[in-house]
């Protein structure tokens, strides 16, 4: 499995103009036939960091998803219009992909969609690690766990862990993980 994190700083004061312009994205997307589900998450601590996750299964999946975008013009000039508005709000943008090491986890297993917080810890410890572990080319490991709470999530955080809420309402998610806790997923907020 390949994870893909695509990363935005939103400035302060700003956090109500970016959830509007990620709400309208949403809606959007779902109606203009968004190719692959995605989700967001937001920081809890300062500064406030978007987390947005794509999960491909393969290379070629991830190929087909991205020629699927390039295919659909009316997806991708509300996406490239939706990105010059909030432009003047968001900063320290980032785009990492990352491959799923099964073997490096330990204990929390991580299926994509579920949960509703994550902590997501970035190192370069060669240990196992509890949670999903997932790998970069510059070899950065990205280890997820889930939760459904914030306290939970919280517990064991450090310095280079990120406590996220995952934002239902800025998401296109999947039908596994609306079926899986619909309460949470129909949020429109």
């Amino acid at each position: 499995m390949i994870l893909q994190i695509y990363r935005e700083r939103v400035l302060p004061g700003r956090e109500a103009d970016f959830a509007a312009i990620e709400q309208d994205t949403a809606k959007l997307a779902a109606t203009l036939g968004c190719p692959n589900p995605y989700f967001a998450a937001e920081s809890l601590g300062e500064p406030k960091v978007v987390w947005w996750f794509n999960v491909y299964e393969s290379p070629l999946a991830q190929r087909k998803v991205a020629e699927s975008y390039m295919k659909n013009a009316k997806l991708m000039n509300l996406l490239q219009r939706n990105s010059a508005h909030k432009a003047e709000f968001t900063s320290d943008q980032s785009d990492t992909f990352a491959h799923h090491r099964p073997v490096l986890s330990n204990g929390h297993s991580w299926t994509p969609g579920h949960g509703r917080f994550l902590r997501v810890t970035e190192t370069k410890d060669k240990t196992k690690a509890v949670g999903a572990v997932f790998e970069t080319d510059d070899g950065r490991r990205l280890v997820v766990a889930a939760f459904d709470t914030r306290e939970e999530a919280a517990r064991g955080a450090d310095a280079n862990t990120q406590v996220l809420a995952i934002r239902p309402a800025w998401s296109f998610p999947a039908k596994e993980w609306v079926a899986a806790d619909p309460e949470f997923w129909a949020q429109k907020s």
